[in-house]
């Protein structure tokens, strides 16, 4: 049949007079998203049963052995590995978020938590039914135009305080001519892409927006032939437009980027209870003992700074004694001590949390013979030290190396900073020069301080040492020496200097080579 043309919403047909003019609601379309975005956090915390941020397999199989125990480690791999699109073994908050979103998944997380089948096909069966008023298969273009005026006019009769942000518009025809069932799934596809509604409300909300079309339709088509009075259609009416609305909102409201924000909002993580020096001499043993790594170690048993008396007998006795040659280094000396190297401590996710339970991760990196005998290799091992029962560290299994990557991320770049001289100085409170040197690079090249930043640092404490040098020298001894001043007071900073980690991030800090926050200052000042 010849589809009727819609009705202008908010009037009557047989009388003319206005029967019903819709309401504004103070809601914002992130606000329409809520409801969604909190359902799924729910259901993502209730799997993660030891709030640990991530789903592990062990949990992802406790739900599944509670749907059916007749469910094999085949069956949990498999919706494992369609869930972790990293493959790191865990599911985090993203790639659970892109599961319940995935149109194209076969199971979801269903409305009660738990698994059920998913048919997007099926879903929208419905809809498309609707769309297609002639029932030939097809929707043609003024069908489509018509069903798009009707929810227009929906949401124009139920506007929200700000402009509704919906992943398409209506107005525009997604193929030219007739569209195909295929079609429509696949447009319909394409713009719940970017669209926060977990898969587990669709069904609902699509059967929802389907009905109260029709019921448009068919209101209109018993108003047309008298066979219902304009009172008695208002109702009616107004439930279908309202109805039409707020599933359109729900279902394509533009909000699925949202929830990653709020994911990556938590509160970061604070430094809290680290491990000490002690702790790091016990992860030393453990790296020998498991790997026959021998740590290199920069933190140094602290020194008095010589009176200058004494500085003048160490320069008779051979300060400058040695050729510049001999004793001059590059500022940025690659020299390596041992074949292990601890290159950060990092806390484990804790959201501002001053917990002492909480566990640390280390970052080790070593160098370990070839299967060829005559070549070296580097690769990293990642430790997790844990108090409990006793203190202990505990190499990380393979695919597990993801628990890191959370923690380091979680924590506020100025605090990265500090984890790399806090790591270089065993968790002591001194650094010698050349282990200062090394942290500020690695800072630099974890793209944490800007380029040639260990440039700007070592330039300012050769400055700082070549001041002090002249200060303790007369001018007749500092031209007596066998050396130049610049190596003088660069022998000076390999062999005295000691820095703490706070005096370090304090000159990157006046340099402006980075900006420390006062609530960074402040835990810094609590340890």
């Amino acid at each position: 049949h010849t589809p009727n043309p819609p009705p202008v919403l908010g009037e009557s047909r047989c009388s003319g007079e206005s029967v019903w003019t819709g309401n504004m609601t103070t809601s914002t379309p992130t606000q329409v998203a809520e409801e969604s975005t909190k359902l799924i956090m729910e259901h993502f915390q209730a799997w993660d049963a030891d709030q640990s941020g991530t789903i592990e397999r062990h949990e992802l199989a406790d739900i599944m052995y509670k749907l059916s125990a007749s469910l094999t480690d085949d069956d949990i791999d498999t919706l494992l590995n369609a869930i972790d699109m990293n493959g790191d073994g865990i599911i985090d908050i993203r790639e659970f978020v892109d599961w319940v979103t995935d149109r194209e998944a076969n199971v979801t997380v269903g409305k009660d938590g738990w698994i059920e089948e998913f048919d997007f096909r099926a879903v929208l069966k419905p809809l498309f039914q609707v769309f297609d008023r002639t029932g030939d298969g097809q929707i043609q273009e003024s069908e489509f135009l018509e069903c798009g005026q009707i929810v227009r006019n929906s949401l124009r009769l139920h506007p929200l305080a700000a402009k509704d942000c919906l992943t398409f518009d209506f107005d525009v025809n997604p193929v030219n001519g007739k569209v195909s069932f295929d079609e429509f799934v696949e447009w319909q596809s394409k713009i719940l892409k970017d669209s926060q509604i977990p898969n587990s409300q669709l069904p609902g909300l699509v059967e929802d927006l389907a009905e109260s079309l029709q019921m448009i339709f068919e209101i209109d088509s018993l108003h047309s032939r008298g066979e219902v009075e304009a009172c008695k259609v208002h109702e009616a009416l107004e439930m279908s437009i309202k109805k039409i609305a707020d599933a359109t909102r729900s279902i394509y409201t533009e909000r699925k980027e949202n929830i990653r924000e709020e994911a990556n909002d938590e509160e970061p993580s604070s430094w809290f209870k680290p491990p000490t020096t002690t702790d790091m001499m016990l992860l030393a043993r453990t790296c020998a003992m498991d790997s026959g790594v021998r740590l290199e170690n920069y933190a140094e048993v602290v020194t008095q700074e010589p009176k200058t008396a004494n500085r003048r007998e160490r320069r008779k006795s051979g300060l400058g004694g040695s050729s510049g040659s001999q004793r001059r280094k590059s500022l940025r000396s690659d020299l390596r001590l041992a074949i292990g190297q601890v290159v950060i401590v990092v806390p484990d996710v804790n959201r501002g949390m001053c917990d002492e339970t909480t566990a640390w991760f280390a970052k080790v990196t070593r160098q370990r013979t070839a299967p060829d005998g005559k070549n070296m290799i580097a690769d990293t091992v990642i430790y997790k030290f844990q108090r409990g029962a006793g203190r202990t560290w505990s190499a990380l299994k393979e695919g597990e190396a993801a628990q890191f990557d959370k923690a380091y991320k979680a924590l506020p770049a100025s605090l990265r900073v500090f984890a790399l001289l806090k790591a270089q100085a065993f968790m002591g409170e001194q650094l010698s020069w050349c282990g200062a040197k090394q942290a500020v690079e690695s800072a630099e090249n974890m793209e944490l301080l800007p380029e040639e930043a260990c440039d700007a640092y070592c330039e300012y404490m050769q400055e700082k040492a070549e001041a002090h040098i002249r200060q303790v020298y007369t001018a007749a001894e500092i031209a007596a020496l066998e050396q130049s001043l610049e190596e003088t007071a660069y022998e000076y900073l390999e062999s005295d200097v000691k820095v703490s980690p706070a005096e370090i991030l304090a000159v990157l800090s006046e340099l402006e080579l980075m900006q420390f926050p006062d609530d960074s200052w402040k835990q810094l000042l609590k340890i």
